[in-house]
């Protein structure tokens, strides 16, 4: 094999491991298992996830594309700063019972970076994130979002 072809192997195999890894670094996150949560089992009509009964009773239609709306929830509140308005965009779009309970359960468990060096990253679900990233105030208001709705809020969303 001539020096021009080795050049060019070389070239293509940086090429390559270099393209894998922006692949890797810049594809969509994905909710992290948590080890805390069991699996689900029906109550009441209902699935338990966590101690919390998801679904069941009324108002449990869901309306929404929880997975999208858990990943924007997730852009919003991910790195250096939060953006509160997108994540109260988000909760606007919540019409029942049902759409929270799936919006918490596609949320799942993920892992919020800091955005700030030193400053250790945050992983939880979709409340203890909110509590993480939100202030009382902020938190008002999103519980006020539900409220207007009609939302039961039992998932410690409360202040």
């Amino acid at each position: 094999m001539d020096k021009k072809t080795k050049k060019g192997i070389i070239a293509i195999s940086v090429v390559v491991v270099l393209g894998i890894a922006a692949y890797k670094l810049l594809k969509k996150p994905k909710a992290l298992p948590n080890p805390n949560i069991p699996e689900p089992k029906r109550d009441n009509g209902g699935v338990v996830i966590g101690g919390v009964v998801i679904g069941g009773g009324t108002n449990t239609q869901v309306t929404i594309n929880a997975q999208k709306l858990a990943d924007d929830i997730f852009e919003a509140m991910d790195g250096w700063q939060t953006d509160e308005q997108k994540v109260k965009d988000s909760f606007n779009l919540l019409k029942t019972q049902g759409d929270l309970d799936a919006l918490i359960v596609a949320y799942g468990y993920r892992k919020l970076n800091s955005g700030i060096w030193g400053v250790p990253d945050f992983s939880g679900d979709l409340v203890a994130s909110l509590k993480d990233e939100h202030d009382n105030g902020e938190m008002y208001d999103i519980n006020k979002i539900l409220e207007d709705k009609g939302i039961n809020k039992r998932y410690g969303i409360d202040l």
